[in-house]
């Protein structure tokens, strides 16, 4: 399921105590619930967990500042626009959540909105997902923007909504050409010759990615504070020792700034970490980052024995995908 982005817009509002318009209420039923409770999101606070009876019905009330927020069933995820005074009912199926979402009640014409395009939003991404020209794609992606700015114009919505999603979605917009040109450069990079480094390793010295020249390299681009990257670490083990004694070297990848060395030896030591370790000469700018158009972590790279460029955005450890493509090219 595609997660689109949140923005949080806080808007000042009087405060009436005890006033119907000073809370939203929110109830419903859900059928096939993948747990017992729901979870309203403010960015990545959770504002309020409702629980979910063993019928599937719930109903509850929360105080917001209006906006987008997120709605999870701790399975799946939606955005939703909430507004002191709404009374919203919504019903959806635990297994069909995107396309059940189903709004009644006071604010639920905004929601309807919102469920309609989440849904339009993942067949666009997989629309798209093989185009390769940028002109075309930010034709689209301009078209689409458009369509829905007139929709908001023509819609007779809550004027506080309107805002708030004209602002996501020229955000959205950009952020969609931006990671396209991304794409663009990863897939450009397959069967070319690999940019080199020269790094230090944990262990002091140097290492180039030329001194693996004949051997497949798996490069595991991370940091220390990167949790995402933490949690790829079992896996990664588990890799390491599945591959033994194969023409593969594991190669992580830190881009902790020089300062932190310290800090990333440690850890290093600490987690006893296998594989080749090195570190970035200048963490997010060092020239390999810009080489592959590195700009989230974890990333994963894989190279093979001539030096050539087999993927650039590889699948992560943790993934199907990845025993699958390493066998078809060790065995």
């Amino acid at each position: 399921m595609t997660i689109r982005y949140i923005l949080v817009l806080f808007l000042s509002a009087p405060i009436f105590c005890f006033a119907q318009n000073d809370f939203v209420r929110f109830s419903g039923s859900i059928e096939n619930r993948n747990s017992d409770t729901l979870m309203i999101f403010s960015n990545t606070k959770v504002l309020k967990t409702i629980h979910v009876d063993g019928k599937g019905n719930f109903s509850d009330s929360v105080k917001v500042q209006e906006g987008l927020y997120a709605l999870s069933d701790n399975v799946e995820m939606t955005t939703v626009f909430l507004k002191n005074g709404f009374d919203i009912h919504v019903k959806f199926d635990g297994k069909r959540f995107d396309e059940s979402l189903q709004y009644n009640g006071v604010g639920a014409k905004e929601n309807n909105y919102l469920a309609k395009h989440f849904l339009l939003d993942e067949q666009f991404d997989q629309q798209y997902e093989l185009l390769e020209d940028e002109s075309q794609f930010t034709e689209l992606v301009n078209k689409k923007r458009d369509q829905q700015l007139q929709e908001l114009t023509d819609g007779k919505f809550d004027a506080d909504f309107v805002r708030a999603e004209k602002e996501m979605l020229m955000h959205n917009a950009e952020g969609s050409k931006a990671s396209f040109a991304k794409k663009v450069a990863i897939k450009r990079l397959k069967n070319s010759k690999t940019p080199l480094f020269s790094y230090e390793n944990v262990e002091g010295g140097v290492t180039k990615l030329e001194d693996f020249k004949g051997k497949f390299v798996f490069i595991d681009i991370w940091a220390t504070w990167c949790a995402p990257c933490i949690a790829e670490i079992p896996h990664l083990k588990n890799a390491e020792e599945r591959y033994k004694g194969k023409q593969l070297v594991f190669l992580s990848l830190s881009i902790d700034y020089q300062k932190n060395k310290d800090k990333w030896k440690k850890f290093v030591a600490d987690k006893n970490l296998g594989g080749v370790q090195v570190i970035a000469d200048n963490a997010w700018q060092s020239q390999f980052m810009k080489d592959y158009a590195v700009s989230s972590i974890p990333r994963f790279i894989l190279i093979d024995p001539e030096g050539k460029v087999v993927n650039a955005d590889a699948p992560r450890p943790s993934s199907s995908q990845f025993n699958e493509e390493l066998d078809k090219l060790l065995n």
